[in-house]
């Protein structure tokens, strides 16, 4: 009976020791997904860092537009207009940033946020002329 106890331990031991190693394994893994992640994250950072500065560098961004005899536009400013602008001033791809506008109804320059990152926003003026 010592004997057949022993047999049982030793199995168990060894499940145990097969256990152990597996939860290594995954440990170590999920150590690497996390450096990664990091890594990642950096680098995007790092990118939407550049971005700010080549979009605060230009600074202001000029839309044409036509207008009424009291200097009102006609239409809007969209969204897309300034995604539009910035774009195609810059050569930067800003689908995913977020473009704070105001609402703009006649001609001037106005500030606008472009979040690039949730920790990075760059400042910019939009300057709104008559066509």
């Amino acid at each position: 009976n010592l004997e057949e106890v022993n047999k049982r331990l030793s199995s168990k031991k060894n499940d145990l020791d097969l256990k152990r190693k597996e939860l290594d394994n995954i440990i170590e893994e999920t150590e690497k997904e996390e450096k990664d992640l990091e890594a990642k994250e950096n680098a995007h950072i790092d990118l939407c860092l550049k971005n700010k500065a080549i979009l605060e560098q230009i600074g202001s961004f000029i839309i044409q537009k036509r207008i009424g005899d009291d200097n009102k536009i006609f239409g809007k400013i969209t969204l897309k207009q300034v995604r539009e602008t910035l774009e195609s001033k810059t050569n930067l791809d800003l689908n995913n940033a977020g473009i704070e506008i105001p609402d703009i109804k006649e001609l001037g320059t106005f500030s606008s946020t472009v979040v690039l990152h949730p920790t990075i926003e760059a400042s910019i003026k939009i300057e709104i002329l008559p066509q």
